[in-house]
């Protein structure tokens, strides 16, 4: 391929047609060139958009229209014009010597005389571009190109240069970082995030007579050289918010700003700048606080995080996270009840280093996920071996963190570690912190109830640090509340120890076990007693220890109390068989709905899940039906004849589906179906019109109808929440279009009524004390009636 030879482009300006014929002769060579006639010409084609591509301007003084002084002046008063060198033209008497002296003065950078020479041209156009460039890249290296202060390289050398002139004088350096920034970039544009940058820059210039030297050396980083300043606490950090906050963006812009007191001059500037951001990182998120001064321990936990996350990975690798069990105890016969695993990094080098060195460095870069899987799977391995060898089993706890909950394979990972151990999930308790809750509660809910609707204990931690507590016990479906020491630490006070009464008697309302964790103290033991707590946890009992030292109190613990145990007489074979027909009928009784048979909701969502869990690229459809104007049916002939209606609807579906065993009656008189895979559109219709088809009933002077809506995995959802709402949707707009009909859901479909407005009125109209009547105005048939003429009639 030939080479593509790139040219520097020219702007000839001149009046005289036979002049620019000339120079263009002369320069084509070497230049691309463009022509005008004028000024007005001239100033069109340098601010066109292909303008900045101009290298050098030849221009003539003498011009029609526009003269070449007047495009001096405006090209002067332009930035990007500016940097653009001009040659004048002019002749070569009196009179253009004075022109030359004119010219100079407004800022050409040369000058030729008419008639052109040609050797004298070239040379005098190549000086300039090369004088020009060079300048731009000199200013290029010294200066920041967005905001004009000195570069990060420029502002090192200039420091090191200045703080060497002087060995004598003390100096500090300031390193200044705009907080949430990256959220401006996020939320308003990179314009708005530059605008910002060039203001504090203006605001620094303004105040120059505070720092020797200014320059920019991060996205969002400005750095200092000042004098040394003993005390800072009258320095103008806070003003500087002020002025920030005139900028007009609504996000509370502040500056943290990091102070490193000079005290080896040998030390490379990058690294005095270094500890100075260090500092001021060290006071993000901190209210009321500008400024940090650098100090010795900030450098020490700098090496120590450096450390932890060089050595993470290898550590995890080679066993070096070792499990600790903390045995939890019954208050009332201090047993232990069950456990928390909790994690301690043994370094062959450091020694023990403890979870509140490393845990939330690991939240903050996301190799917490990998550590918890470690800890669950080796909790499940362990509670495996205690089955397989006849031991005593006890739940244990596991910390599931923040990073955790927004994972959205979460419920996946515990379900698939729960199936490799074979066991139950309520082995497995799982805590949560309460803090959680205040990032994305919404998001946190489901993933909760998930977890929950899968059979694992849920566990709040920390209760009562955060600032939701009551919000978060009345929309999570906890188990257990783990009460903070920090309640109990101020017991002797009396707020506190009415605050933890009244949490402690909420709690058992709720129907929830409560854990006091962190008792140190038989006093507290005995005020956890006295406000009927359930267990505890800390070192007045036990210590985290081994797994191994953990099984071995445990055993402890089984032979002391064995003694005390009630003897238990040798099970008949016959009393084998009968206590396995009443775990088998029990098992059927909650796996079924009492009226139809058919599954109930809970089997019908397990069943689901366990298929989308068991299955990498699940497809199928899924059905919910229902009886139209039930509750009218009910109201006007009674609950036998409903229960009757539901029976037919059962029995139907179960005829019409035999392809699938997933088909229940999942509330009231809604019924869903799941069919594992996708079958031929005209049978899923044939199937469907038939469920719709109106059927007449003993006893109903009217047809009865069924309505179904219906969505297909994966396209409208992979669990049973997903799908059960979205046909649902679908039902809701069949039956908006009439009876016994049946709808595909549609992505854009809404609701024909708002159901919270829906329920709001029925409840409005069954809490009337007089008889209510609600019919189609234009049918005539009744579609609600209240309880009193159910009353009268019955």
């Amino acid at each position: 391929m030939a080479k593509v030879d790139h040219k520097k482009k020219l702007l000839i300006v001149e009046d005289s047609v036979i002049n620019q014929q000339l120079l263009v002769m002369i320069l084509k060579d070497d230049y691309e060139t463009v022509t005008a006639n004028n000024g007005r010409e001239a100033l069109d084609i340098l601010c066109a958009k292909d303008g900045h591509l101009i290298s050098a301007v030849i221009l003539d003084i003498v011009m029609p229209v526009m003269d070449g002084f007047e495009v001096l002046r405006r090209m002067r008063e332009n930035k990007a014009l500016a940097q653009i060198p001009v040659i004048v033209a002019s002749g070569g008497d009196v009179e253009g010597d004075n022109k030359e002296i004119q010219a100079l003065s407004q800022g050409a950078n040369d000058y030729v005389r008419k008639p052109y020479k040609p050797d004298i041209i070239k040379h005098r156009v190549a000086n300039a571009i090369y004088l020009r460039e060079t300048a731009s890249f000199i200013n290029t290296v010294q200066h920041d190109s967005l905001t004009g202060l000195y570069s990060k390289e420029y502002f090192y050398n200039q420091a090191e240069e200045i703080m060497q002139r002087d060995i004598n004088q003390d100096y500090d350096i300031i390193c200044c970082d705009i907080e949430r920034f990256k959220l401006v970039n996020d939320l308003y544009g990179a314009k708005v995030g530059d605008d910002l940058l060039n203001a504090c820059a203006d605001i620094f210039r303004d105040r120059s007579d505070n720092y020797i030297i200014c320059g920019r050396t991060g996205p969002d980083i400005f750095a200092f050289l000042l004098k040394h300043i003993d005390d800072y606490s009258n320095f103008e950090f806070s003003s500087l918010d002020s002025d920030l906050a005139e900028l007009g963006i609504n996000l509370n812009i502040q500056l943290r700003h990091g102070i490193y007191m000079v005290e080896d001059k040998e030390l490379p500037v990058s690294i005095m700048c270094d500890r100075a951001c260090i500092a001021a990182s060290s006071i993000k998120g901190i209210y009321g606080v500008s400024y940090k001064i650098y100090d010795e321990k900030m450098r020490q936990k700098t090496l120590d995080e450096q450390f932890i996350i060089s050595n993470m990975k290898r550590a995890l690798k080679n066993g070096q996270f070792k499990v600790h069990f903390q045995p939890k105890y019954s208050l009332k016969t201090e047993r232990i009840v069950s456990a928390e695993a909790l994690v301690r990094w043994e370094d062959p080098d450091r020694g023990l280093i403890f979870p509140g060195d490393f845990i939330s460095l690991f939240e903050r870069n996301g190799f917490i996920t990998d550590l918890d899987i470690y800890v669950w799977d080796t909790c499940c391995k362990r509670i495996r071996q205690w089955l397989d060898d006849g031991n005593k089993i006890v739940p244990v706890s596991v910390n599931v963190s923040r990073t955790d909950i927004y994972d959205p394979n979460l419920d996946k990972i515990l379900l698939s570690l729960i199936r490799k151990y074979d066991l139950s999930p309520e082995y497995l308790g799982l805590e949560i912190t309460e803090s959680a809750y205040t990032h994305d509660s919404d998001q946190l809910i489901g993933a909760i109830w998930k977890l929950k609707r899968l059979g694992f204990t849920i566990e709040m931690d920390d209760f009562g640090t955060g600032y939701s507590s009551l919000n978060m016990l009345a929309e999570l479906p906890i188990d257990v509340l783990k009460l903070d020491i920090r309640f109990m630490q101020s017991q002797h006070h009396k707020n506190s120890r009415n605050i933890l009464s009244f949490i402690v008697s909420l709690a058992k309302l709720m129907d929830l076990t409560i854990v006091a964790e962190g008792t140190e103290t038989i006093e507290q033991v005995e005020l956890l007693r006295n406000l009927n707590c359930d267990v505890a946890q800390g070192f007045y009992f036990a210590r985290p220890m081994e797994i191994k030292a953990f099984e071995d109190l445990l055993r402890k613990q089984a032979e002391t109390y064995s003694a005390d145990d009630e003897t238990v007489e040798e099970i008949t074979e016959e009393q084998n068989c009968q206590i396995d027909s009443a775990i088998l009928e029990m098992k059927t009784r909650t796996e079924l709905d009492c009226v139809t048979g058919l599954l109930n909701r809970v089997e019908v969502e397990n069943r689901i899940q366990n298929f989308f869990y068991e299955n990498n690229e699940p497809t199928g459809v899924f059905i919910v039906a229902d009886i139209d104007g039930f509750k009218n049916i009910n109201g006007v002939y009674g609950h036998e004849a409903g229960d009757a209606l539901l029976k037919i609807l059962g029995h139907m579906l179960s005829e019409l589906f035999t392809e699938t065993a997933v088909i229940g009656r999942i509330g009231g008189d809604e019924f869903a179906v799941q069919i594992p895979y996708i079958p031929e559109n005209a049978d899923l219709e044939s199937k469907l019109n038939r469920l719709c088809s109106p059927i007449n009933y003993d006893g109903m002077d009217k047809p009865i109808h069924f309505s179904a809506g219906v969505c297909v995995t994966p396209d409208d959802g992979t669990d049973f929440q997903t799908l059960y709402d979205n046909a649902r949707m679908a039902l809701l707009r069949a039956k908006y279009n009439g009876k016994g009909n049946y709808l595909k859901y549609e992505t854009d479909m809404v609701p024909p009524i708002d159901e919270y407005m829906e329920n709001r009125i029925s409840g409005i109209l069954d809490s009337a004390t007089e008889a209510v009547f609600v019919s189609d105005a234009a049918t005539g048939e009744i579609i609600y009636i209240s309880e009193q003429p159910h009353a009268a009639i019955y």
